[in-house]
């Protein structure tokens, strides 16, 4: 899927801050992905607005937090999960 622009962006949250990488893809839907080392990853369509896109991830902060959360709880690193 070609990527056609990528940006770091943040949102206040009741959880906190939450800093991502916010791609425009030719997709069909948002998708937020969270990296093990607590990076987080949204993609959208073209057609979507970055206040759009905010929403989304406000809205999954207890989602992401939680990720966060159980992969330090874990202490899961990408070399053991090879």
């Amino acid at each position: 899927m070609k990527t056609l622009s990528t940006e770091e962006r943040t949102v206040q949250t009741d959880c906190g801050e939450i800093v991502f990488t916010f791609e425009r893809k030719d997709i069909k839907n948002i998708n937020l992905r969270i990296h093990h080392t607590g990076n987080i990853y949204v993609s959208a369509p073209i057609s979507v607005s970055q206040n759009v896109v905010d929403t989304f991830v406000v809205s999954k902060c207890n989602y992401i937090r939680k990720a966060i959360k159980s992969f330090e709880h874990n202490n899961v690193s990408y070399s053991e999960m090879q």
